[in-house]
Parts: C-alpha cells; structure tokens; sequence
C-alpha cells in the first residue's frame, strides 16, 4: 500500500504541474517532512487528499487486460478509442464482449 500511495503522491504532482520544489514545499506544509518516502501511510493519504482539494484526479480506467503477442496491435487500437471515448477497459464488458474481441457466452 505503502508504495502505491509513493507513486499516487508523485503522479498528482506531474499532473497538478509542480515543479521539484513547489512539491518539496507543499509535502513539508502537508507533512512535515520534504520527502515522500519519509512519510508514514497516514501523511500520504493526507497528501494525496489534499491534492485532491488542488485539482487532482486520479484516473481509473482499469488495467489493461493481457493478451497474446500477435493480438497487440489489436488491443492498442481499441484502447486508443477507448481512451478516445473517455471509457474504462470495463465498457467492452458491459456490452458483452471480451477483451479478445468475440461475443461472451451470455
């Protein structure tokens, strides 16, 4: 978990734009401590919310699901027009079809 919330801490500051030491700055205001990695779980959600409340949103479109090597190409057209759509991978799902692009037995 610990290492989730690491990299949820450093996307939402690529996303939100700050530079290395506007981040820095923020996390100690946040925290206390200038360092992600010094932080406990608990001062990492905090930091998390509070990017939240700055404009932040995690996506949550799903994993991409695995495939064989020869249906590749395949699968990155569909999840560009996924992306696109603005779409969870879960939408092919919901309309009865399987991520290897034939009908699900219903």
């Amino acid at each position: 978990m610990r290492r989730n919330l690491i990299r949820l801490v450093h996307t939402g500051k690529t996303r939100l734009g700050w530079d290395d030491e506007t981040y820095r700055d923020v996390l100690a205001r946040q925290t206390g401590k200038r360092s992600a990695g010094d932080c406990s779980d608990t001062e990492l959600e905090k930091m998390v919310l509070y990017m939240r409340t700055q404009g932040f949103a995690p996506s949550s479109h799903g994993r991409r699901p695995r495939v064989a090597t020869g249906r590749r190409a395949m699968l990155g057209k569909i999840e560009a027009l996924l992306a696109e759509a603005g779409r969870p991978w879960a939408y092919l799902g919901w309309h009865g079809l399987s991520y290897a692009g034939r009908e699900k037995a219903r």
